[in-house]
């Protein structure tokens, strides 16, 4: 049995296939967890190439928050379970 099986998580930073987070990426999917990346800006075409490389590929989103005086301002149909972050 795998051991992230059932289990999603969002991952941030995958911009190439040398970064840690797709190596999290990589051997998250390998465990069977349910894998969301997310990219910003410029660096999110560039996510959404580098997805495409694992295996399944997994879906790429746009997520950007902004910190302010304690609150956390996302767009309003992403809901974060999980949040690695490298």
């Amino acid at each position: 049995m795998a051991i992230l099986a059932g289990k999603r998580l969002v991952i941030t930073g995958v911009l190439t296939d040398a970064s840690l987070a797709y190596g999290v990426a990589e051997l998250a999917t390998a465990q069977g967890a349910q894998v969301l990346l997310t990219g910003a800006g410029r660096g999110l075409s560039i996510t959404q190439r580098t997805a495409k490389k694992l295996s399944p590929a997994p879906a790429v989103a746009e997520f950007d928050a902004i910190f302010r005086r304690r609150t956390v301002t996302a767009a309003p149909t992403v809901y974060v379970l999980s949040l690695i972050h490298i």
